[in-house]
């Protein structure tokens, strides 16, 4: 997959020197010829401790998946905002606070799509990528509104899911955004690699024109597994019936010697794995031992839904 760009989301400054007023835009993988709704609520970054599921906005989607979406003013707004305090923990499986200096009325937002038969789809992703697994140069957007001014400061390191696993390439997330009072954008910017966990650096500024909203996240691969073997090999143990690993040709068993060129010796499963990952659409090659003999298969990597 390819991510289009320029695509404009409509807000009413260029920059982040004053707070915004709309947002919207493209719904990008929005189904063609349809139409529905988004809506505005507290988002999943923000604090279990707030009872708050009010929709606090709404606008139509076209059947292009464009809409415009007028953010609530100060009163609207008002009763979904944490008190006023120096630190601020976000409500996922994260090590580390935010520091919020000075102490302000805080709170982060996400949007949510509806069919039009005002079922709830999911909840919608601002950012250049739609997958799951983030890498050097992707970019994530929040939404935050700050009763203050004021400035958010530290480090996190997220895990991927609640069960206390933190996935390889979960970022650590370093804070440095200055709100304006009202309606704010923060970029999440994804970078290398240090200290075993991903990078990223999250502050205020331009939204970028690469950016856009996204309502299902997943996987670009072959939509296989594989495992070590006792040999320091690795081996592919499963695949979907009808996906990408077995159409390129792929069987359990296979010993992957090389990707794209690059020798797999001494690589573990998960290493194996992430070379495997890639953007939808583009095409990997894959050298594997099967029976004793080499053999060289081409596939095309899919888009597999995890939301």
């Amino acid at each position: 997959m390819s991510i289009p760009v320029p695509i404009a989301l409509l807000i009413s400054t260029s920059s982040q020197a004053a707070p915004i007023t709309t947002i919207g835009g493209p719904v990008r993988d929005w189904t063609s010829g349809a139409t529905g709704e988004v809506q505005l609520y507290v988002g999943n970054l923000a604090p279990n401790n707030l009872d708050y599921s009010k929709s606090l906005g709404a606008a139509k989607v076209d059947t292009k998946g464009q809409f415009t979406l007028t953010l609530p003013d100060a009163a609207a707004v008002a009763p979904a905002l944490l008190p006023a305090a120096s630190e601020f923990k976000l409500n996922v499986p994260c090590e580390g606070n935010l520091k919020v200096e000075p102490a302000a009325a805080l709170n982060f937002f996400d949007l949510a799509g509806y069919d039009s038969f005002g079922l709830r789809i999911t909840t919608l992703r601002l950012g250049n990528t739609r997958l799951e697994w983030l890498k050097p140069g992707d970019m994530l957007n929040l939404l935050v509104y700050a009763a203050r001014a004021t400035k958010l400061t530290g480090n996190t390191l997220c895990q991927e899911n609640a069960t206390g696993k933190r996935a390889t390439d979960a970022p650590r997330w370093n804070w440095d955004a200055a709100l304006q009072p009202g309606w704010n954008v923060l970029n999440v910017k994804i970078g290398d690699r240090k200290e075993g966990s991903l990078t990223a650096v999250v502050n205020t500024g331009d939204l970028p024109a690469t950016s856009g909203w996204f309502q299902f996240i997943g996987r670009g691969g072959l939509t296989m597994s594989v495992e070590n073997t006792e040999h320091g090999q690795v081996r592919v143990v499963g695949m979907a019936a009808d996906g990408a690993a077995a159409r390129a040709g792929l069987q359990n068993g296979d010993i992957v010697l090389e990707i794209d060129g690059v020798s797999m010796k001494g690589l573990t499963s998960t290493q194996v794995a992430e070379r495997v990952r890639g953007e939808p659409d583009t095409t990997i090659t894959l050298k594997v031992l099967r029976d004793g003999k080499e053999l060289t298969l081409t596939g095309t990597r899919e888009f597999r839904r995890t939301n």
